[in-house]
């Protein structure tokens, strides 16, 4: 190896760091780049482990030599890309991301090669190799060198250094595209994070591999998309050669080897020159560690790959759903929780604030007009099934027209407040308390009344709702959401005149649920027979929030005892909801609140340009049809329900409007989302397969 000469300590201390041996001054927001497996190892001994990335642009904005790496994870998943187990392999819980920290991956330079090791401690890596000596000494885990042929290599001792994070929950086995990589846990710096990724040693049957995945779980953490397999290489029998099914990513090469397996191996790209040759199986081998380039490039084919990439002649497909934007959409609110309190005061609503089949990737939403009500729990008609006067509503106020997605709301009888709730009117924190009736009731809320000050009394038929006023204020929970001990319920209605039912549950002997239909989540029935001084929580379940055996009844907490679920959703339901985007709950039918620019089905954006008709037919059997205007460039993209990508294309932009056919006929029956993206807008959409 030739000698490796250290950078100024002062170029990794910049908040705004580039790679460049030219230049040290920040530039402006990069493009989003791309990065591709080049060479990886499992030491001498089987325990000193690296793997060697190379820094890319993409082909959809690639113009620049700067690019943003932020977000983009590393792992190995045991090398099982392809959804197969056999005893002892599975999917390894954890893996590493590259942090926003001091934004250090934001402006990266296109050939850069990045090296990952162990750096645990001195008995974690190679001592024999200076470049992992140095990073593992350097305050911040990283030491830049120049190899002496205009490429870059950033060394990263992981474990020590703040710029690469990890997180230890487990994905799933099934799909190519695993999930469950984002969740409620943060990311941290963890000193074991590398046995998050840490390659199977001596096996020649199981094997292992490494693989980098898009960015995902980075904007709101809790939110954000699941991030797909990007490019990754795996050796030994069990795992396969990963067959892309989409323009997002780079096929994964699978190396043969013999019984030694990975102990005392590199794995090396290091012929082919090509677009696609760091793709394919052939290009890649198997070799003594002695022989290992971390460092250097791996051959001169190799080197003549790196200068392509580097004077972007090679670019590639930019991850779907890079770090979205916060944008707002629309609502579907759930009730997750109530309670009449240990002796029919102390009553509190629970509501969760998800997006709807129209905005499925909405970081925020508009609860603006929803109606809360209880109805006594009577979500049909028929004799001793009373309607109770009032209800109350969210007001139209800017505040509720931009709620975090995954927001948990909790309304409270404010005159009798024993579980001494505090108010929280803000939802950055995900989190709202709203305190009505009592003294200085919230103003987010409104209460219907007549224009004599009568509270207006609802029908059996779920009519009149709006002729009546509603005041400044709720100043009334009695009559509204008040729960008996008997039999009662509440429930959600869409922002609407009339406002139709959404969502809600019941309890009581003489009462009925709602059976569920398109355009609601059903109101179950939860139990029969009194239930005074109880609490009813939403539990499990995953989406069916419409089921009564997916609630449980417990008691109510004693008076100046705060129940501790109040305001926390249990994660059997919060993660399905929210985070992995698995609930396609319905829209509101009907003239919702339109926002400027947004309506159900259509997304037109006259001031950009920008225009999705909905698809037809739909249903379909072979193909679709979907008319779009866009002066940029756009991605077209169908997935299917568990969110695995089976069509993506990029188009120019259009002369006007545009009919684009996509030939489905290679699909099976059954539900698909595609999403027009371009560079400044997104639209979201649903056809159905039917043959």
């Amino acid at each position: 190896m030739k000698k490796l000469k250290k950078l100024s300590t002062r170029m990794r201390m910049f908040q705004v760091m580039a790679f460049s041996l030219i230049s040290l001054t920040a530039f402006s927001q990069s493009e989003k780049g791309t990065l591709l497996l080049n060479e990886f190892s499992n030491g001498p001994d089987g325990s000193k482990e690296w793997a060697e990335l190379i820094v890319a642009n993409n082909n959809t904005q690639g113009t620049d030599i700067y690019v943003d790496i932020t977000g983009w994870l590393f792992d190995d998943n045991n090398g099982i890309f392809n959804g197969t187990t056999v005893s002892g392999a599975g999917i390894s819980p954890g893996h590493l991301r590259f942090g926003s920290t001091d934004g250090f991956w934001e402006n990266v330079e296109v050939g850069t090669y990045i090296v990952l090791f162990n750096g645990k401690d001195t008995s974690r890596f190679d001592q024999n190799n200076q470049a992992f000596v140095n990073a593992f000494n350097d305050a911040n885990g990283v030491y830049a060198v120049n190899n002496g042929s205009d490429s870059i290599f950033v060394f990263v001792a992981v474990g020590i250094s703040p710029y690469i994070e990890y997180k230890g929950n487990t994905p799933i086995v099934g799909t190519n595209n695993k999930r469950f990589y984002c969740s409620q846990d943060a990311y941290t710096l963890d000193s074991n994070a590398w046995n998050a990724v840490g390659l199977r040693n001596g096996d020649s049957i199981l094997g292992d591999g490494f693989q980098v995945r898009c960015p995902g779980c980075i904007d709101v953490p809790a939110y954000s998309d699941e991030p797909g397999f990007y490019h990754g290489v795996s050796y030994s029998a069990q795992n396969s050669h990963v067959i892309m099914d989409s323009t997002v990513g780079v096929e994964g090469p699978h190396i043969v080897v013999d019984s030694l397996g990975g102990t005392g191996r590199a794995f090396e790209f290091f012929q082919g020159t090509g677009l696609n040759d760091i793709a394919a199986d052939a290009n890649w081998r198997a070799i003594s560690y002695a022989n290992a380039t971390p460092g250097l490039v791996n051959s001169n084919d190799n080197q003549d790959y790196r200068d392509s990439v580097t004077n972007l002649l090679h670019t590639y497909p930019i991850c779907y759903e890079f770090e979205p934007e916060p944008t707002s959409g629309t609502a579907s609110l759930i009730v997750t929780e109530f309670s009449n309190g240990p002796s029919g005061g102390c009553e509190y609503v629970e509501i969760l604030v998800a997006s709807c089949i129209g905005d499925l990737f909405a970081t925020e939403v508009d609860i603006r007009g929803w109606v809360i009500d209880d109805n006594n729990g009577v979500f049909g008609s028929g004799s001793g099934k009373g309607i109770t006067s009032g209800h109350l509503k969210f007001a139209s106020v800017d505040e509720l027209s931009s709620v975090p997605v995954g927001t948990v709301i909790v309304m409270y009888y404010g005159n009798d407040n024993c579980y001494n709730f505090v108010n929280d009117e803000d939802p950055s924190d995900s989190t709202m308390v709203l305190q009505i009736d009592g003294t200085n009731p919230t103003t987010l809320v409104v209460s219907n009344r007549s224009a004599t000050g009568i509270s207006v009394k609802p029908t059996t038929t779920d009519s009149t709702y709006c002729p009546a006023a509603y005041e400044t204020e709720a100043v009334d929970w009695n009559g509204k959401v008040a729960f008996g001990n008997t039999a009662d319920g509440v429930q959600v209605r869409c922002p609407e005149c009339e406002p139709t039912f959404y969502h809600g549950a019941c309890y009581g002997t003489a009462l009925s649920a709602r059976a569920q239909t398109s355009t609601d989540l059903g109101g179950p029935k939860i139990a029969s027979g009194s239930q005074g001084g109880k609490t009813l929580i939403l539990v499990t379940g995953g989406c069916d929030v419409g089921n009564d055996a997916n609630w449980t009844i417990v008691n109510a907490p004693a008076a100046g005892t705060p129940p501790a679920t109040a305001g926390v959703v249990d994660t059997a339901v919060y993660n399905p909801i929210i985070t992995r985007r698995e609930c396609f709950f319905p829209c509101c039918p009907g003239p919702m609140m339109e926002k400027a620019g947004q309506k159900t089905g259509i997304r037109n954006l006259e001031e950009s340009g920008f225009l999705v008709g909905e698809a037809y037919p739909n249903p379909t059997s072979n193909e679709v049809n979907i008319e779009i205007r866009s002066e940029e460039a756009f991605t077209l993209t169908f997935v299917d329900i568990t969110g695995k990508v089976v069509y993506s294309h990029a188009y120019e932009a259009t002369n006007g409007r545009q009919t684009i056919t996509v030939d489905l006929s290679g699909m099976v029956s059954g539900t698909y989302f595609f999403n027009v993206v371009s560079n400044t807008d997104t639209y979201t959409g649903s056809v159905v397969i039917n043959r």
